[in-house]
C-alpha cells in the first residue's frame, strides 16, 4: 500500500500532510512522484538542516538514490516555475518503506501581488531581525527564498541573519546566491570579503 495525501492550502503556501496507511514489501524502496500543472517546474529538497538542492524539474520520481533522507527524515518538498506561485509540500518520516504522489497546480502570479508580497515578507523578516528573532526569521526565510528565489533581497536577509548568529559558512552562501542574482550590490560584495577574510578564504 503507498499513502494517503491530504493537501491543505492556505494564502501563503501549500502544505501537504502525508500520512501513512500501509507498507510496502521488503525488497521496494522509497518512492515520490513529484508532478506539475505545467509541466517543467524545479523541484527542491529542504532539510531538517536548512540545506536546499534542487533535485531535478517535474514530472520527477525521488527515490534512495537521488533523495536519500526521503521518508527517513521530515523534508520539504518546493515545486516553483518562474511567472507562477510556488508550492510546498511537507514530507514527514516513515517508519517503513513508503511511496506517494504530490501533485503541483501552480497558478500564475499578478505582477503587483508579487512586489506587495516581497515588500510585507522583507518587512516581517526586519521586525524579526530587531527583535534578535533569528531562528523565527530563518525559518520564515526558508519560505520566501523557496517562494522567491530570484529575489536577492531574500538572500542578503538570509546571509545577515546567519551572521548574526555567527554561521559564517552558510552565511557566506546565501551572500554568494544573492550577488550571483545582483552582481552590481557592493554592500553584498563587502560581506563576502569580510567573511572570506574571517574564514581564511581570502581569493
Amino acid at each position: 500500500m503507498g499513502l494517503n495525501l491530504i493537501h491543505i492550502r492556505n494564502s501563503r503556501f501549500a502544505l501537504l500532510a502525508v500520512i501513512l496507511t500501509g507498507i510496502l514489501s521488503a525488497c521496494a524502496s522509497n518512492r515520490l512522484k513529484v508532478e506539475s500543472n505545467p509541466d517543467g517546474a524545479d523541484v527542491y529538497i529542504l532539510a531538517a538542516n536548512n540545506s536546499k538542492d534542487k533535485v531535478g524539474k517535474t514530472p520527477l520520481e525521488l527515490t534512495n538514490s537521488n533523495a536519500p533522507a526521503l521518508f527517513r527524515d521530515a523534508l520539504q518538498i518546493t515545486v516553483q516555475k518562474e511567472g507562477y506561485r510556488s508550492e510546498s509540500f511537507l514530507v514527514p518520516p516513515a517508519s517503513t518503506t513508503a511511496s506517494g504522489r504530490v501533485h503541483a497546480q501552480l497558478t500564475r502570479i499578478e505582477g503587483s501581488n508579487t512586489t506587495n508580497e516581497v515588500s510585507e515578507g522583507v518587512a516581517q523578516i526586519l521586525r524579526l531581525i530587531y527583535k534578535k528573532s533569528y531562528v523565527e526569521a530563518e525559518r520564515s526565510l526558508a519560505t520566501y527564498t523557496a517562494k522567491f528565489a530570484n529575489v536577492a533581497v531574500f538572500w542578503d536577509l538570509l546571509g545577515n541573519v546567519r551572521y548574526l548568529q555567527k554561521n559564517l559558512d552558510q552565511a557566506l552562501m546565501a551572500y554568494e546566491t544573492s550577488l550571483n542574482l545582483n552582481p552590481q550590490n557592493s554592500e553584498t560584495q563587502k560581506m563576502i570579503g569580510k567573511i572570506k577574510s574571517i574564514l581564511g578564504k581570502g581569493d
